[in-house]
């Protein structure tokens, strides 16, 4: 078992080696790749692009993109070769899934039993919330949001949550935000309901914040994005000997940590200097992986605050059908590449003018004009990117 010295029936040649960092950062990679040519005597030789889950798979032999030279111009790919192994292995994965399935949907087995008293749970669940909620009302609730408050930098938790729930978008409104069209940061196509429920669960590992459904959120932080770099929503694991914890600050018994306590008080990133040896690893030990995970949070937790995932605009003619957002706009040179000037003036400012709407809906109660600037969005979207556009259904 382990590692073997073995001569291949052919060879590849490394023509480019990309590594992409997270904006902002310096030694912490979102992914790397590397464009290789086979050459092979016998079958020809022919170019392949490999990546974190794209495997080059070639005469029983599976390359994986494994790690990279620290001056990120030579490519380490592991190689596999177990033809037996992967197959015995498929065909595991298939029993379990079957039994999984069988499981879930047979009659008399404990899944249905669990079913049955989550039910019942529910229903007890439901009943305690109408005498929550009376309760909550007879007790009354105000908020004072005059100037002499505490100073942002001291405010708690609570005081934090008051006033965004305060300030928040009703249901009503935000589901129909969630119905527009999003590009990820991987280049997948989906609804704005998607990738925020997605977004949530991989930074807090729940389906809510604080009774805020992830649209709620999602476009919270686009309105107030200075909050929510207060807010610990960042989920920790809990472990004996924490590193993460003790690396930021915070106290052992903390669940959740903020972005801002990922940060030094002059912007200094606080796990920046042991990430570069995580990411350059081959095969990552435990304590590196944690400090991958929580790097991969902060940056996708930053992106959303900052606006730069929020990619709803597609740029026209764009051989990869790309979409960007305004922050993209801004900083990667697509004024001159698209050519209509007042689709130009769109991308810049038709955001910030739908929060401006938004925020005077909030104050009349009538959204009329913020659902005008979804129309708005809409036909944007299907003028200059059907190609990928999901079906109506799909977004549904």
């Amino acid at each position: 078992y382990g590692p073997k010295m073995r001569e291949l029936p052919f060879s590849i040649k490394l023509n480019d080696f990309i590594a992409d960092r997270y904006p902002g950062t310096e030694k912490s990679y979102s992914s790397f790749e590397s464009k290789v040519t086979v050459l092979d005597p016998q079958e020809g030789d022919f170019d392949y692009h490999i990546y974190m889950n794209h495997i080059l798979n070639h005469k029983g032999y599976r390359f994986f993109q494994s790690s990279f030279h620290p001056d990120e111009k030579g490519t380490i790919l592991s190689v596999n070769h177990d033809f037996w192994g992967t197959w015995i292995t498929y065909i595991g994965y298939f029993l379990l899934f079957g039994g999984l399935l069988s499981i879930i949907f047979l009659p008399n087995t404990r899944f249905a039993d669990l079913r049955k008293m989550l039910k019942k749970v529910k229903e007890k669940k439901e009943k305690l919330l109408v005498v929550a909620l009376l309760c909550f009302g007879l007790s009354g609730f105000s908020q004072d949001h005059q100037h002499s408050g505490p100073a942002f930098n001291d405010l708690t938790k609570a005081q934090i949550d008051s006033i965004l729930k305060a300030n928040i978008t009703p249901t009503s409104h935000t589901d129909k935000f969630g119905h527009l069209v999003i590009q990820d940061l991987g280049g997948r196509m989906m609804p704005v309901n998607t990738y925020a429920s997605e977004m949530l669960r991989k930074l807090s590992k729940d389906d809510n914040y604080e009774g805020l459904d992830a649209n709620q959120v999602f476009l919270s932080m686009q309105e107030s994005p200075l909050l929510w770099y207060k807010v610990p929503i960042i989920y920790l694991k809990a472990k004996k000997s924490d590193t993460i914890r003790h690396i930021i600050g915070v106290k052992e018994s903390e669940e959740f940590a903020s972005l801002i306590d990922f940060f030094e008080p002059n912007g200094q990133y606080k796990l920046g200097p042991y990430l570069e040896d995580a990411y350059k690893s081959g095969v990552p030990n435990a304590y590196q992986k944690e400090l991958m995970e929580a790097d991969q949070k902060v940056n996708l937790l930053y992106s959303t605050i900052d606006g730069r995932t929020l990619k709803i605009f597609p740029v026209p003619e764009d051989e990869n059908n790309t979409w960007i957002s305004t922050v993209e706009y801004n900083e990667q040179g697509y004024k001159n590449k698209i050519q209509d000037s007042l689709y130009r003036n769109y991308i810049q400012n038709g955001f910030s003018a739908y929060l401006t709407i938004l925020n005077n809906a909030k104050q009349s109660g009538d959204y009329s004009k913020a659902e005008e600037m979804f129309d708005s969005f809409y036909k944007i979207q299907h003028k200059y990117g059907t190609d990928v556009m999901p079906s109506d259904k799909r977004v549904e």
